[in-house]
């Protein structure tokens, strides 16, 4: 029966469908489930079905941000109902896009990585270095992983290395390039 209930989440994530997965959240924690069973069994599941139906081209983009949106309101409404308790995290991570406004793809990824146990700081899209640095800097993270839309920019990727070794944070940071303009001399 448990399990079914965690089948039921996991689905209501793959649907897209916010108010169910919500509810079932809620519904499970009533029943007894750890809000860690029910983020892990449940709404990571649904996510992690989402990316390799994705993967196989059997789901379009417009949908994965819907199952996202219900992902994300269904850790909201289980950190909020459970209150106290504490969940692991796998490390944190500050996501960033730094020459534009591009949102869709941190976002996805945000969620993915939410999915799997990390904590994700957002910096925000279209930020300077120095405001990536920061929240590295703030958040004591463990990864940067920045967004690269325009090769034009590609010297924003310098100076936030410039930024993250003045802060005395690149050795303690690993740094992840992404982007239709990132590639490999660049990394």
């Amino acid at each position: 029966m448990q399990e079914q209930m965690m089948q039921r989440i996991s689905n209501a994530v793959v649907d897209g469908d916010v108010e169910k997965t919500v509810a079932l959240c809620r519904q499970a924690l009533k029943k007894g489930r750890s809000a860690a069973d029910v983020i892990v069994e449940g709404l990571s599941s649904g996510m992690t079905r989402c990316g390799k139906k994705y993967g196989k081209r059997g789901m379009y983009l417009d949908t994965i941000l819907w199952s996202m949106t219900a992902f994300q309101m269904g850790v909201a409404s289980v950190a909020s109902a459970s209150g106290a308790e504490q969940l692991h995290k796998a490390g944190k991570i500050v996501l960033a896009v730094m020459d534009g406004p591009w949102t869709i793809g941190k976002s996805i990824v945000s969620a993915v990585l939410g999915a799997n146990d990390f904590e994700v700081i957002d910096a925000g899209s279209d930020v300077s270095p120095a405001t990536v640095a920061a929240a590295v800097e703030e958040s004591g993270a463990d990864v940067v992983a920045v967004g690269l839309y325009l090769s034009y920019r590609a010297d924003s990727i310098r100076q936030l290395e410039k930024e993250l070794f003045e802060a005395g944070l690149r050795h303690k940071t690993k740094f992840v390039l992404s982007g239709p303009s990132a590639n490999r001399k660049l990394a």
